[in-house]
C-alpha cells in the first residue's frame, strides 16, 4: 500500500524547474518499471491513496497497473448512522431504564446486554472519576486532530481540559430529549451532522463524553452530543471575550436578521439554533441550519440562499442605521454563489448557457475582456437585486427581527422550540422526511420508542423491529409521565 501516491505520481512535467530534472520524475519512472515486472501470476496486489487522483500521471492509470479506481466519498446519512452506531458502543449513554418484567421480555437481545453492561459501568463511574467510564480504552483515531483530543483521558490531562472550558456551559436551557437507544442516537446524530467525514463523527463522540465528564455525569445525553456538534462546527466558546454591549447588540441584530429572513424563504435551509456566543477565532455568533442530502440546486434555491446570507447586514442597517464588518465572511460567501450563478452553471441569460469552472492548473482565463466584463456586471446586478428582496423583507418583518434580537441579549442561544413561539410556525411545509424531522424526532424513521408526549396524546406508537419491548399499557407509562418535563 502505498499512501499519498500524489507526493511522487505528479503528473510530469507538471512545475518542474526550467532547465532542471525534478526528482520526482526519475521516481516515478523508476515505479513504473517496478510494476511493470510483476508477473501475472505472482500474487501481488498494489494499493494506493490519494485525495488528488486529478493530478496523477496518466502511466500509473493505465491497464495493469492501478487501473481500478475506488471513491471514498463522504458517507450519506445511512452512513454516518452506521459509523455513529459503532463510535457509540464505546461510550456510556443515556438509555432508557426498563424494569424487571420488561428485561425478563427481551433476555437474550442485543440491547439488553448493551444496559445490563451499562449498569455495571455505572457502579464504576462514581468510583473512577466520571471520565474512564464514559471513554473506553480504545479512542484512537487515525485523524490526528481526533487523536489529540482522544489522547487527553488522563488524569493530568482532562485536569487542564477542564479548566480550559469550564465555562463551556450552554446559557440557555437546551431542548430536553427523553431518554434513546443506540438507534435512536445513531439516527438523530447523522440527520445532525450532513457532510461530516468518520473522523468528525469520531471527533463529535468524544467530545461529548468530554462535556459529560466535566459535568460529573453517570452517562452521554442527547444535549451532550448537540453541545459537542456545536464546537466542532463552530469552535471551542469564548465567553471571556471581551466585547462592548454595542457591539452585542449589533450581533444580536445581525444574527436575527439571517434568522428572520431564512425562516420566511420556501428554498431557504430550516433552521436550527441561533447563537451570539463567541467561537472560535473570529465568529462572534452564528445561526446554525441544517440541510438536507441535496445532490441539485435550482435558481430560486441558490436566491434565498443568497437573500438569507444578506440578512444580516439587510438588518444591521434597517434596524440600528448603520452597517459594521460583520458581514464579511457573509459577503464572501454570496460572491461566491452568484459567480457560480453566472459562470458556472449558466443560469444567465446574457451570459448564456457556458461554464468556466476554476482551473488551477491555467494561469489564464478561458473567456476574452469582453466575457469577464459581462459576468461581473451580471454579478453585480445580481446581487443587487437580491439585496434590495432582502431589505424588503427585513423592513417588513422588523418587529419580529427586533423581538428576537431581544430574547438572543437575554438568552445568547435560541434554539428551534423557541424559534417557533416568537417567529411563528414557518408558512412552508415540506413532503419529504427532511434532517431536521429526523433530528427533532418527526420522522418514522426518527422515533423508534415512545415518548412521554406520544402518551399524553393517547398515541401507542409501533415498536421497533429490534431493540427492547417497551410497555404499551398507559399504567405502566406514569412513571416516565411524572418524570417528563412539562411541555
Amino acid at each position: 500500500f502505498i499512501d499519498e501516491i500524489d507526493a511522487i505520481g505528479r503528473a510530469r512535467g507538471r512545475g518542474a524547474a526550467m532547465g532542471g530534472n525534478d526528482e520526482r520524475e526519475n521516481t516515478l519512472n523508476q515505479l513504473l518499471v517496478e510494476m511493470d515486472g510483476f508477473g501475472t501470476t505472482s500474487g501481488v496486489v498494489v494499493l494506493a491513496g490519494t485525495n488528488r487522483p486529478d493530478i496523477l500521471d496518466p502511466a500509473l492509470l493505465r491497464p495493469g497497473r492501478f487501473d481500478r479506481t475506488v471513491t471514498v466519498d463522504r458517507p450519506d446519512i445511512k452512513g454516518r448512522e452506521d459509523i455513529f452506531k459503532i463510535y457509540l458502543n464505546k461510550v456510556k449513554l443515556h438509555l432508557p431504564a426498563i424494569d424487571a418484567g420488561d428485561a425478563e421480555a427481551v433476555e437474550g437481545s442485543a440491547d439488553k446486554k448493551q444496559l445490563s453492561g451499562d449498569a455495571e459501568e455505572e457502579e464504576n463511574a462514581e468510583s473512577a472519576g466520571g471520565l474512564a467510564s464514559l471513554l473506553t480504552m480504545q479512542t484512537k483515531v487515525d485523524d490526528t486532530e481526533v487523536s489529540s483530543d482522544s489522547n487527553s483521558s488522563g488524569s493530568g490531562s482532562v485536569s487542564s481540559s477542564s479548566s480550559e472550558d469550564e465555562d463551556d456551559d450552554e446559557p440557555y436551557s437546551p431542548q430536553q430529549y427523553e431518554p434513546m437507544n443506540v438507534e435512536e442516537y445513531a439516527q438523530r446524530l447523522a440527520a445532525l451532522t450532513p457532510g461530516f467525514a468518520g473522523a468528525d463523527i469520531a471527533n463529535i463522540v468524544n467530545e461529548a463524553a468530554l462535556i459529560a465528564a466535566r459535568e460529573g455525569k453517570a452517562s452521554v445525553d442527547a444535549v451532550d452530543f448537540e453541545r459537542a456538534t456545536d464546537r466542532v462546527i463552530g469552535g471551542m466558546e469564548k465567553k471571556n471575550k471581551v466585547i462592548s454591549k454595542e457591539e452585542r447588540k449589533t450581533v444580536a441584530y445581525h444574527e436575527a436578521g439571517h434568522a428572520v429572513v431564512g425562516w420566511f424563504l420556501q428554498n431557504a435551509e430550516p433552521l436550527l439554533k441561533v447563537s451570539i456566543v463567541p467561537r472560535g477565532t473570529a465568529a462572534l455568533g452564528f445561526a446554525q441550519y441544517l440541510p438536507s442530502e441535496n445532490l441539485l440546486q435550482t435558481v430560486e434555491q441558490i436566491n434565498d440562499m443568497i437573500c438569507m446570507t444578506l440578512g444580516g447586514r439587510a438588518a444591521e442597517q434597517v434596524v440600528i442605521g448603520k452597517v459594521s464588518t460583520g458581514a464579511q465572511n457573509d459577503l464572501e460567501k454570496v460572491t461566491r454563489m452568484a459567480y457560480a450563478q453566472v459562470s458556472i452553471y449558466g443560469f444567465n441569460k446574457r451570459v448564456g448557457m457556458l461554464s468556466f469552472p476554476p482551473d488551477e492548473n491555467r494561469f489564464d482565463k478561458p473567456y476574452s475582456s469582453d466575457t469577464a466584463r459581462v459576468i461581473d456586471e451580471e454579478v453585480r446586478k445580481m446581487v443587487d437585486t437580491m439585496y434590495e428582496r432582502t431589505l424588503s423583507l427585513v423592513t417588513e418583518k422588523k418587529p419580529l427581527i427586533e423581538k428576537l434580537a431581544e430574547e438572543l441579549l437575554k438568552k445568547e442561544v435560541i434554539g428551534v422550540k423557541e424559534l417557533t413561539e416568537i417567529l411563528g410556525e414557518r408558512p412552508f411545509k415540506s413532503t419529504e422526511l427532511r434532517n431536521i424531522d429526523r433530528y427533532l424526532g418527526a420522522g418514522g424513521d426518527a422515533t423508534t420508542a415512545p415518548s412521554a408526549r406520544e402518551a399524553k396524546r393517547g398515541v401507542t406508537p409501533t415498536p421497533p423491529s429490534t431493540g427492547p419491548e417497551l410497555p404499551t399499557d398507559p399504567r405502566d407509562l406514569e412513571p416516565a409521565l411524572a418524570a417528563a418535563p412539562s411541555r
